[in-house]
């Protein structure tokens, strides 16, 4: 008698590719994510004089 199929093993699900680091985000050991935080609060309180 030939053996039985096993049932095929489910493949974990793709991630998502993180956002590549900037030069600077290297330089300072920072993620990616952290890095648009900085971006993100700076905008916030930076005053835009034109």
């Amino acid at each position: 008698m030939p053996p039985k199929r096993r049932a095929p093993v489910p493949t974990p699900a793709p991630k998502e590719k993180a956002p590549r680091q900037s030069a600077l985000a290297k330089e300072h050991k920072i993620s990616a994510a952290i890095e648009s935080e900085i971006k993100e609060a700076f905008t916030l309180f930076a005053n835009s004089e034109k």
